[in-house]
């Protein structure tokens, strides 16, 4: 119901020249490439349909829509933070590996995703609680380096959010973040 009254009101928009910039469009261009691309095309049918040019932008206003159509938890949960929270942990770890990251290659893509369901679990208070000492042990030993970045992740979510990271999360954290720091050089 909601994207069927903010495509009528986008259309409007769109009639008197308004254009409303979405904060969000980064992000949700590349956390959510799969929403994106269905909401270019609905973009594209709109143009066609109604003869207007919508920027590509307008794209990510109604991905925006699609993201929060498959939450899958009872609570309400808001699009912009988790998207905030993403680009937040992403940056922390590019800019902790130092080097630049092949943003299109598969070892980035499961990143994306692994964060994307970290951020998930963490709004919905459902972290990964196996309470594996031994894995996390193994893990910080394999890759130090990665288990570090992964670390002060975790320091920034305490921080920030006021709230631990299992141990767990954390390993899981490593161990793509290790993906990436591997085929990264």
């Amino acid at each position: 119901l909601t994207l069927t009254d903010h495509i009528y009101f986008a259309v409007e928009r769109v009639k008197k020249g308004l254009f409303i910039p979405n904060k969000l469009y980064w992000e949700i261009k590349n956390y959510y490439p799969q929403e994106f691309n269905i909401a270019k095309q609905a973009i594209e049918l709109l143009n066609a349909r109604y003869n207007l040019t919508f920027p590509e932008e307008e794209a990510s206003n109604i991905a925006f829509h699609l993201i929060n159509a498959q939450t899958t938890t009872t609570q309400n949960l808001n699009t912009f933070q988790y998207a905030k929270m993403i680009n937040s942990i992403v940056n922390l770890v590019k800019y902790s590996i130092g080097v630049p990251i092949d943003t299109s290659s598969i070892h980035y893509t499961r990143f994306i995703t692994h964060i994307k369901f970290f951020v998930e679990r963490f709004y919905a208070n459902n972290q990964l609680q196996e309470d594996n000492n031994d894995l996390y042990e193994q893990i910080s030993s394999l890759y130090p380096y990665a288990m570090h970045i992964a670390q002060k992740v975790k320091q920034y979510i305490d921080q920030t959010y006021h709230c631990s990271i299992s141990d767990d999360e954390v390993v899981y954290l490593g161990i793509h973040i290790n993906r990436l720091i591997r085929n990264t050089k």
